[in-house]
């Protein structure tokens, strides 16, 4: 059977080497079958403006492109749309607090997107579209084509049981039980849709709560949530009783508890013997994801409404084990997704560490950093490789463009095995979504992982960050035959 190959493009890298360049790097030199774009129009701004490319992800000042833009591989650009959204989409913008994204001047505005389907088309690719539709205008967190400076919408973001909206913030969606987010997810779509209809399916990204923090893992109790969870028959009382009795524990940690999460066959145990003295923890667990199932509904049935059935819905977000508390159930999605994209975004992965690490110190701060570590790690099931080279905090981070990333091929088999386990039989596929900021040789690595654990296929996140050896490497290593 073949298996879906795709990569990642943005207009920003068709506007600067043109668009035959990089259809025939993705299509001729690495082989691949598909193409997603994310959508806009770009310039290059002076530092300090726009936003910065690649993203800096919080600590990512090390992070650098494999193919440069405007001759460099660090920048800042500023997005636009490439014309005026047509009446509907302006009338359901001047109904939310968000402004409508900023048009590019005149001298911009080129459809870049509308260009690379066109391309598509025409070479007999598949091609789909990505947007990010809950993600608030100004914070960061996806590719939509809008500013990226403005007022902040603190109010509409997802509330931690401690009552607080994250101070740090790397991935800047809203909560998706809040109705004025769940109108801008509509309307960001149905604006996609109208000027890209003949698409052959919408890729989402963001559309569940985040997990890069552990407090981010305690979420959302804001006033949306509690109406919504009480219309749906939830005990919202035990919720918050339960989790603010898990959120305490985690605030008086023994060693004996860190050893058995370190233990990755222990660890479960552990996990489960919390689980079962807190009910009202696994009821916002499933709350969540059945919120996350509504909301991508929702927007199916916003394609429907637009007569676009023929067109498929994807999402894509965490790997487990983040993905119980994100929300984003494969099994439960597949009501209305015909795909779930399995994020291996490795190079996050020890910057995770690094963060719940610091925030079980900060509150236990009688632990010992080595075995806050190995707990950390063993409970995300994260192992160590022969040639591990990190023992402290300051060892965990974002890696350089060149450094091995914090995962072992099976491990990551196993997390995606995991996620094909949860769509079960739901109808829903899963497949190998592969950032490709990592060194060349371990690309083939990862590749052959997502390769050989039966997924549907792979989506490399993207194009510029494979210079030609990467190309060549997903040429070689991809074929599915």
């Amino acid at each position: 059977m073949d298996r879906d190959k795709g990569i990642v493009v943005t207009p920003a890298e068709v506007q600067y080497e043109g668009l035959d360049a990089v259809l025939d790097n993705v299509q001729l030199r690495a082989g691949a079958d598909r193409i997603n774009t994310t959508l806009g129009v770009y310039e290059p701004v002076p530092d300090g403006q726009g936003r910065r490319e690649p993203p800096l992800d919080v600590i990512g000042h090390g992070r650098l492109l494999d193919r440069p833009l405007w001759g460099r591989r660090e920048l800042c650009l500023r997005s636009y749309q490439p014309g005026e959204s047509d009446p509907d989409v302006r009338a359901a913008f001047a109904a939310l607090p968000y402004p409508l994204p900023a048009v590019a001047p005149p001298s911009l505005r080129i459809d870049v997107p509308r260009q690379i389907v066109d391309a598509c088309h025409r070479r007999g690719l598949g091609v789909s579209i990505q947007i990010s539709p809950y993600t608030l205008p100004s914070l960061p967190g996806g590719q939509s084509a809008e500013q990226t400076e403005g007022p902040r919408s603190a109010g509409d973001r997802p509330i931690r049981i401690d009552g607080r909206a994250a101070d740090t913030v790397l991935a800047g969606h809203g909560c998706l039980n809040n109705p004025n987010v769940r109108a801008l997810g509509r309307a960001r779509l149905g604006d996609a849709l109208r000027r890209y209809p003949d698409v052959e399916a919408v890729h989402l990204d963001w559309c569940e709560y985040t997990a890069y923090f552990l407090e981010d893992c305690f979420t959302c109790f804001c006033d949306s949530c509690r109406q919504a969870a009480g219309s749906a028959g939830y005990d919202w009382d035990r919720i918050v009783r339960d989790c603010r009795e898990l959120w305490g524990r985690l605030h008086r940690l023994k060693r004996a508890d860190l050893k058995l999460a370190a233990d990755q066959a222990s660890h479960p145990v552990l996990l489960l013997g919390w689980l079962e003295q807190s009910p009202g923890v696994l009821d916002l667990l499933r709350f969540k994801a059945e919120t996350v199932a509504g909301a991508l509904a929702e927007l199916r049935a916003e394609m429907d409404a637009l007569r676009l059935q023929r067109v498929a819905l994807g999402v894509r977000g965490f790997a487990p084990p983040w993905s119980l508390v994100t929300g984003l159930h494969p099994g439960i999605v597949g009501r209305s997704c015909r795909e779930v994209g399995c994020k291996l975004f490795t190079f996050h992965w020890p910057m995770i560490v690094r963060w719940y690490a610091e925030s079980l110190l900060r509150w236990n701060p009688g632990l010992a950093e080595p075995e806050v570590i190995a707990a950390v790690r063993g409970a995300l099931d994260l192992p160590s490789r022969p040639d591990e080279h990190r023992r402290r905090l300051t060892d965990y981070g974002m890696p350089l463009p060149d450094e091995p990333h914090l995962m072992t091929a099976e491990s990551l088999r196993r997390k995606l095995s995991q996620a094909i386990a949860l769509a079960g039989q739901s109808g829903v596929v899963v497949s190998a979504y592969v950032h490709s900021y990592r060194p060349a040789a371990e690309l083939a690595v990862v590749l052959r992982a997502a390769r050989e654990s039966g997924t549907a296929g792979i989506w490399i996140q993207r194009y510029g960050y494979l210079s030609d050896e990467k190309l060549d490497v997903i040429r070689r290593t991809w074929c599915w035959r």
